[in-house]
């Protein structure tokens, strides 16, 4: 494309410039906020003092690229190479980048103070409002509190991820999976859902207006008095599971499921599969917990005052800062513990 043609394009409102060459072009000083440049060739092309925020940078080939005292707050630099690019003074706040971008040797990318995705990312409070993170792999990642407002997570892998608090108002999470994700209390306002994975997902004190949820699997997700869901959405009808003093959870597969601090006072857990559940600080004072699976559970913390832990499985469980001594376990198993 030839620069006439560009700026001709450009001026007339276009912004979709992807898999283009535009090597060597000059865009300095340049207002190219929200640029869309995916996988458009870019090197040595002159970008200082250009507007780049929010810009679409996505396996752009910025080579000795020239960007000089560059806005680049909140642009996407997923895949984007910018080997022996020049970035004296650019601004990076809030862009985000992942594993196969490539910055100049002599600048680690945690200098740019932009976020990092990948699995097990640690985002929480990132400012990511509008971020373009379709098909993200965000496994296990830390996005408690994060502001992830009109953000495009569609297809994104979002697995016992950390969304506690996460302002996701209006995100766009269809056929994300977000099996034992721990959304409590996140801002799930009118986002889009649809086709999503959320089995297993803690939704305790989500909110849930206006969000779709079309051909969403909510099977097993939590929830409590304090979820509010689409009007006419019934959670039983969906495989919700209820969580609350009393529940009966009677031999429900909670496996995985976080249950952090959740009150399960007097529930009914008889026979339920919760090896390797989070229970990590809950309440489950005289609740009945016999015959169920506790494998590799953490129980940290836990209030185990009159429960009844007869013929549970118990190997490998996370029994720290845990008092069993007013518990109802086996006598063979309480002369176990006692020794380990």
């Amino acid at each position: 494309m030839k620069p006439e043609e560009f700026w001709h394009l450009f001026q007339a409102g276009d912004r979709n410039f992807c898999n283009l060459d535009l090597a060597e072009y000059d865009f300095s000083h340049c207002n190219l906020h929200s640029i869309n440049f995916w996988r458009t060739h870019l090197s040595k092309a002159n970008l200082s003092e250009a507007i780049l925020a929010k810009a679409d940078l996505r396996d752009a080939v910025l080579t000795a690229a020239d960007l000089s005292k560059a806005d680049l707050r909140g642009a996407n630099l997923r895949g984007a190479n910018l080997t022996a690019a020049q970035l004296i003074d650019a601004g990076f706040q809030a862009a985000i980048y992942d594993s196969t971008t490539q910055f100049p040797a002599e600048i680690g990318p945690w200098q740019t103070q932009a976020y990092s995705i990948g699995p097990l990312a640690k985002l929480a409070n990132a400012q990511l409002t509008e971020a373009q993170l379709e098909g993200a792999d965000l496994s296990g990642a830390v996005l408690s509190n994060a502001q992830l407002t009109s953000s495009n997570l569609f297809g994104a892998a979002l697995r016992r991820a950390q969304l506690m608090g996460a302002n996701l108002k209006r995100a766009n999470l269809s056929e994300a999976d977000l099996s034992n994700a721990n959304l409590k209390g996140a801002d799930l306002k009118q986002a889009d859902l649809s086709y999503a994975h959320l089995s297993k997902a803690n939704l305790i004190g989500a909110d849930l207006r206006e969000a779709q949820l079309r051909g969403a699997n909510l099977s097993g997700a939590l929830y409590d008095e304090t979820t509010q869901f689409p009007t006419n959405v019934l959670p039983q009808s969906l495989g919700m599971l209820w969580i609350g003093p009393g529940a009966c959870l009677w031999q429900a597969d909670l496996s995985g499921a976080c249950l952090a601090g959740a009150n399960l006072q007097g529930a009914v857990l008889m026979g339920a599969n919760l090896a390797a559940a989070d229970l990590w600080g809950a309440n489950l004072a005289q609740a009945d917990l016999s015959g169920a699976d506790l494998t590799q559970a953490t129980l940290w913390g836990a209030n185990l005052q009159g429960t009844d832990l007869r013929q549970t499985t118990l190997p490998k469980t996370a029994l720290h800062g845990v008092d069993l001594s007013k518990a109802h376990l086996d006598e063979p198993e309480t002369e176990r513990l006692a020794v380990g």
